[in-house]
């Protein structure tokens, strides 16, 4: 019985009732300045927190029982699924990208077993843990061990329950065996007198309720802030839905603006297809009756000569004369002189192929008797080709050489 209070004091001194290390050690260090078995209790409390792992190894412990919560089966056969597991995410993922992370990425957000995954390699310093050390692990905490690993904060924290269960693992596992050392000497009645008197020490309980009073203020300034925030949403919310409802009422406006719009422009278009379709059939009807009682024999015959002409113009060419007058005095070069009948040339074929694109006009003529003296006053328009360029004057392109 004497054991198992003592090892209650332990597991209250070192558990601290939430207290950290460092608080816990300040505790020791006043322990030790007083003296006496306040004293000799602080120095063995010290001498347990030492033996404890450090902050990293409880994480990544934390992390292989969640991972291993995460299959079913025997401790056994849960251990080698979970190591398996570490050595597959290991020599892949965590090799490839997850090595470089400060944090697990977005995607294991979702899934426990990711997590809890990157956090074994991340506190283990990227060390594969075995079968045999998952298994002890399991067995320690229990099928129902507190989930440590939190997926929402992306890392880990130790729970007070599995921090105080190893506590009294350790404890039990020193004082139970038997050998020489502080550490395996069982605890003699006057230091379990000692260690039932700091648990009554008005100190050991002021620095508890301390520690107790900062952690609830931290939570009340929590509290306080989420109030805060819920009293800006509530006097922010209604001048946004203010906002967004005039803005969908500006919105549904210019819709109806540019329905309006589009719809005039429809309507505009159909008008102006369905007058230039009037239009155009009005235009073709009355052309047809026209051209129907057109003389087109003398059209055609028109249209026919002018298409010899071009071709006798084509055929002809461009007549070239050139003489040499006389040599310079000083650079002694021959100055030429040269005439072309290129110009009259290219003057009457203009002429005669503006006529012909004319010649259906003719079939729209009100009096078709007229249709002689029309072709040949338009026959007597085309300019006339030059036959001697010299005697017209027409200079050719030339010069010294």
């Amino acid at each position: 019985m004497e054991s198992q209070k003592g090892n209650r004091v332990v597991r209250v001194a070192i558990a601290g009732d939430g207290l950290d290390r460092e608080s816990l050690r300040q505790a020791i260090e006043q322990m030790r300045a007083i003296g006496g078995p306040a004293g000799r209790l602080g120095a063995m409390i010290a001498e347990r927190l030492d033996a404890l792992p450090d902050e990293r190894k409880l994480r990544r412990d934390a992390a292989i029982v969640a991972l291993a919560e995460t299959f079913d089966g025997k401790p056994w056969q849960v251990a080698g699924e979970a190591a398996s597991a570490i050595l597959r995410y290991a020599t892949s993922a965590w090799k490839r990208r997850d090595c470089r992370l400060a944090a697990p990425p977005l995607e294991y957000a979702g899934s426990p077993a990711k997590l809890a995954l990157f956090a074994i390699m991340r506190e283990g310093g990227g060390a594969v843990i075995g079968q045999k050390q998952i298994a002890k692990l399991v067995a320690r905490a229990g099928i129902a061990a507190t989930r440590c690993f939190s997926g929402e904060t992306h890392g880990t924290q130790i729970a007070v329950s599995m921090s105080i269960a190893s506590c009294e693992a350790d404890y039990r596992q020193t004082t139970d065996r038997k050998g020489p050392g502080p550490m395996n000497a069982q605890p003699k009645p006057h230091e379990l007198e000692a260690l039932a008197a700091l648990a009554r020490q008005p100190s050991t309980k002021k620095l508890l309720a301390d520690d107790r009073s900062r952690r609830i203020a931290e939570r009340q300034a929590g509290v306080d802030r989420i109030k805060a925030l819920d009293a800006n949403g509530a006097l922010e919310w209604p001048a946004g839905q203010a906002a967004i409802k005039e803005a969908v009422a500006k919105c549904r406006q210019a819709e109806c603006r540019l329905r309006e719009a589009n719809d005039a422009l429809l309507a505009a278009t159909a008008a102006a297809s369905k007058a230039s379709w009037a239009y155009t059939r009005a235009r073709e009807t009355e052309e047809a009756a026209l051209i129907a009682g057109a003389d087109l024999a003398t059209i055609s015959a028109w249209r026919n000569e002018m298409l010899d002409e071009m071709a006798a113009l084509q055929r002809s060419g461009v007549l070239v004369h050139s003489e040499s007058v006389e040599r310079h005095p000083v650079t002694r070069k021959e100055v030429r002189r040269g005439f072309s009948n290129a110009k009259s040339v290219s003057a009457r074929l203009a002429a005669v192929r503006a006529a012909f694109e004319e010649a259906g006009v003719l079939a729209l003529e009100p009096d078709q008797a007229r249709l002689p003296a029309i072709i040949a006053e338009a026959r007597a328009s085309w300019p006339k080709v030059d036959a001697n360029p010299e005697l017209a004057g027409t200079p050719a392109a030339g010069g010294p050489r």
